[in-house]
């Protein structure tokens, strides 16, 4: 079984169950003409404690897209880890899962998260009343050098 761990500066990002594992590494082996679907649930910890930050989901469809879900513990919220945790799994859906699109839905009034989304390169594409809906595709991806 792989390692499907992922690290940031601060952070470790880790499927959340063994058996979330084994279907992370069945869509590392597929290529994007199989279209493997599904969730991916992760769970968020910090690199030096240990300590759990939050969950962070790809709910990826058979379109070769994936939206992500972001639940954040209190503590954590204004560290900016939803910022480096966000940047992390997409990096890891366009360069190791091979997606095409990445969604992102906000379900809140306008805040700072907003500039967020859009300072990672996510565009807003709708808004109606407290739900905003962001994507970034593929070839917008600015790609670590």
């Amino acid at each position: 079984m792989k390692d499907n761990t992922i690290n940031t500066s601060r952070l470790k990002i880790t499927p959340i169950s063994p058996i979330d594992q084994v279907i992370t590494d069945d869509f590392l082996g597929n290529t994007p003409a199989n279209n493997p679907t599904g969730n991916i649930p992760m769970a968020i910890m910090t690199r030096d404690e240990e300590a759990y930050v939050g969950t962070i989901l790809l709910n990826v469809n058979n379109d070769n897209e994936a939206e992500i879900e972001l639940d954040m513990e209190e503590p954590y919220k204004q560290k900016d880890f939803h910022r480096e945790a966000t940047q992390a799994i997409i990096k890891y859906a366009f360069e190791h899962l091979a997606l095409n699109r990445i969604v992102a839905v906000k379900y809140q009034p306008p805040t700072d998260a907003d500039a967020t989304l859009i300072s990672m390169g996510l565009t807003r594409i709708a808004h109606e009343d407290d739900k905003s809906t962001y994507d970034i595709l593929r070839h917008e991806y600015i790609y670590d050098e």
